[in-house]
């Protein structure tokens, strides 16, 4: 099947998830992004059964990925109080520092019981803790460092799937919740109730087709645009290993420069209508889940990395309860770090606290340029360990 036909189902289903979610109380305790998320598994799973999936086409929704952060982030941080953030910027600091700590010890720990008993754990244990700290480029980079075969890296892929769409439904479900129970609430978020509904941000998606704002909504997109373009010719410049962080970084301080600008940061609906992006990635990415991922599990190794995810997220949450680290700096800092920068906004509008989200971009950039370190690190340290 060609991309093309499916690109309109990637943007019909988030249309279909906010009228549904506006019409079903139960629906909208959920939340659009979930309802995305799960539409887009089941819109992947029904492809492969019909057999209209193929390497090309899953090729083609990897770059439409990208290019639906590239463009939702700008437009995210269009609307954000850059000024007020500073006073949040050390303690998302540390609180990802504890991120990548809890990481790299519990994989190191973990990974003792299974020496001899998986080939080449060394070398999974090092990806493994490069794709929970920074992302699929920190995994590149420790394979050729660690001289692991393309199947070591295949598998590691398979299982970082696996378990990140489990933490993803935690996150998406339960995870705030529990973190507000242990840990201090955030001090600025106005735009959070105590219900979680999403009716008042539902309501204003009807705002993105209104004829008065679609002029100031076009110079948002063309903002949106043009940081997009700078950010990629910038990282042309530099190395292949460091492009993908380098475009976060610069997407990040593209759209929080312009928020500067009384002029971008007064247009209405500029946080909504990268949300709506944000929800059609969400679908991609759903759609991209098949039952190939399956095949080649070993309970071991299942094991193992569901010990890395969730066990490093507990050990991260005892850290800030014992430096008083607010619910959501807490989460956004674990999503930053486990997921990577593209599903903070994800997190941001389940928590229904856009305040934090710049939070969480500047910490995943912390956790792009400490990935492949801490992967090899760790790699080398369990090579030892197995007397290797």
């Amino acid at each position: 099947m060609s991309l093309l036909v499916l690109i309109p189902f990637y943007f019909l289903i988030p249309i279909a998830a906010i009228a549904l979610c506006m019409r079903s109380p139960l629906v909208n305790k959920l939340g659009p992004v979930i309802v995305c998320y799960a539409l887009g598994i089941f819109l992947g799973l029904g492809m492969e059964q019909l057999s209209l999936t193929s390497e090309a086409l899953a090729a083609g929704q990897e770059e439409m990925l990208g290019i639906l952060v590239a463009l939702a982030l700008p437009l995210l941080l269009f609307s954000t109080d850059v000024r007020g953030w500073f006073g949040q910027a050390g303690k998302a600091a540390i609180a990802m520092s504890f991120a990548l700590l809890s990481v790299t010890l519990v994989a190191t720990l973990a990974a003792i019981p299974l020496i001899g008993e998986v080939d080449n754990l060394w070398q999974v244990a090092g990806m493994a803790v490069g794709v929970f700290t920074g992302s699929t480029p920190n995994v590149a980079a420790i394979k050729v460092a660690t001289e692991a075969s393309s199947d070591t890296f295949l598998l590691v892929h398979g299982y970082d799937v696996i378990t990140s769409m489990m933490y993803l439904l935690l996150v998406m479900t339960a995870a705030h919740k529990v973190a507000k129970l242990f840990l201090p609430a955030f001090a600025e978020n106005k735009d959070t109730d105590e219900e979680g509904d999403h009716d008042e941000h539902l309501e204003q998606y009807k705002e993105l087709v209104m004829p008065s704002r679609l002029k100031n909504l076009g110079l948002a997109v063309l903002a949106t645009v043009a940081v997009v373009g700078l950010s990629v010719a910038i990282s042309k410049l530099l190395p292949a290993s460091y492009s993908t962080m380098a475009v976060i970084l610069l997407l990040t301080l593209g759209g929080v420069l312009c928020a500067l600008s009384d002029k971008i940061r007064n247009i209405r609906n500029t946080y909504h209508l990268g949300m709506f992006l944000i929800m059609a990635f969400c679908t991609v990415a759903g759609s991209l889940f098949t039952s190939a991922i399956f095949e080649q599990i070993t309970w071991q190794l299942m094991a193992y990395f569901l010990a890395i995810v969730f066990g490093s997220m507990l050990l991260h949450l005892l850290l800030c309860k014992f430096t008083n680290i607010d619910a959501d700096t807490f989460l956004i800092t674990s999503v930053a770090s486990i997921c990577s920068p593209p599903f903070v906004p994800v997190a941001a509008a389940v928590m229904n606290n856009r305040k934090i989200m710049l939070t969480g971009l500047s910490s995943g950039v912390i956790g792009y340029a400490a990935g492949s370190v801490l992967g090899i690190g760790v790699a080398l340290m369990v090579k030892h360990l197995g007397g290797l």
